[in-house]
């Protein structure tokens, strides 16, 4: 892609290069070779970790998500020289992913009642009272740093006590309900976020985060019209046209843009135990929730959490029937797994 293509695509929206896209062949190579170019996340990693692709490897092991404004930044095209990375993890792999960083070269600085090495701060996963950012489903911030020429550069585990979906929808506002997995980048509202530039005040069903006035006057600051409440003509319109879509929503879904990332040189996850099969995806990709909205209360994500003994990972639903279906036969895979230890023996079962 030449330089005077990449300056005029790099001023048009992304709903406007979906269109030019559509044109003409000619115009759908060009937009897909400055896509290729300006959603590279390796490049846009590469500024906090000298081995981006060996974070992505991390992010497949462990399922973390990349949220908060690096998401934002990802998909808008733009830069806040004073951003941080936050890095949302599984509590069993929060230890992990802080050892992975700490060998990157960043120092681990340890928050009020936090141990100063960060191997033993690790081992105590409920750690969030008293912390700068209180936030429904969060049990421990940990704050990395790391000096370069370009600045001090800041990286934040923000561990989660179940998934961290539900962190991600328990954020302020829409605008900044954006991740990145290992394989795929998911903005879930991309009319309103970039197109717009507004972004809806909401709560999730978990609780009412305690911190929220910072990030709204953050996110003004750079651009965004921050709305408590909808119009009653946007309440009206019919479901494609909405930027806020209500009822059932899944990541990925007609209303959400996902990107597909470039997978070179990432390493697939490993099964869970010898007998599972490998991931193909991130776990993230079957999360589902519901946006609700009245004139009293607002917009609410609501969800609930689906866990077992036989599933490596809490998973973000609010499909009640697949919530008692799922529910119904794990009960039934757990019975037989503690019949396998009781009567085979563990070592057997293993």
């Amino acid at each position: 892609m030449d330089d005077v293509g990449t300056l005029v695509f790099s001023h048009i929206s992304a709903k406007a290069l979906l269109l030019l896209s559509r044109t003409c062949r000619d115009a759908r190579d060009a937009v897909c070779r400055y896509i290729k170019q300006a959603y590279d996340v390796n490049a846009s990693l590469a500024r906090f970790f000298p081995d981006p692709v060996g974070f992505r490897s991390l992010q497949a092991r462990t399922a973390t998500l990349v949220s908060g404004s690096f998401a934002l930044q990802f998909f808008d095209r733009t830069f806040y020289p004073s951003s941080d990375l936050d890095i949302y993890v599984h509590s069993q792999h929060r230890r992990e992913v802080g050892m992975w960083i700490l060998s990157m070269g960043y120092t681990f600085s340890a928050s009020k009642g936090q141990d100063p090495r960060f191997d033993i701060a690790a081992m105590n996963p409920l750690q969030s009272k008293g912390l700068h950012y209180v936030m429904p489903g969060v049990s421990a911030i940990f704050t990395f740093h790391r000096k370069t020429d370009a600045g001090r550069l800041k990286v934040q585990i923000i561990v989660a006590r179940r998934s961290p979906m539900e962190v991600v929808l328990g954020f302020h506002s829409t605008c900044v309900m954006n991740v990145i997995a290992y394989d795929t980048a998911y903005c879930l509202f991309p009319r309103a976020t970039l197109e717009e530039r507004r972004s809806l005040l909401s709560w999730s069903s978990q609780g009412r985060s305690k911190r929220r006035a910072e990030g709204l006057v953050k996110y003004a600051a750079r651009g965004f019209r921050m709305l408590e409440f909808l119009d009653d003509s946007e309440l009206w319109q019919s479901e494609p046209n909405r930027s806020f879509p209500f009822g059932p929503r899944w990541m990925g879904d007609p209303s959400s843009w996902s990107i597909s990332l470039d997978m070179k040189g990432v390493t697939a996850p490993p099964p869970a135990n010898p007998y599972s099969s490998v991931r193909t995806r991130d776990p993230v990709a079957v999360t589902n929730f519901s946006l609700r909205y009245n004139r009293s209360d607002g917009a609410i994500m609501d969800f609930t959490l689906f866990s077992s003994p036989v599933v490596q990972f809490s998973y973000v639903m609010s499909n009640t029937d697949l919530v008692d279906y799922l529910t119904n036969v794990f009960q039934t895979k757990t019975r037989g797994e503690i019949y396998k230890v009781t009567i085979c023996g563990l070592e057997d079962w293993q």
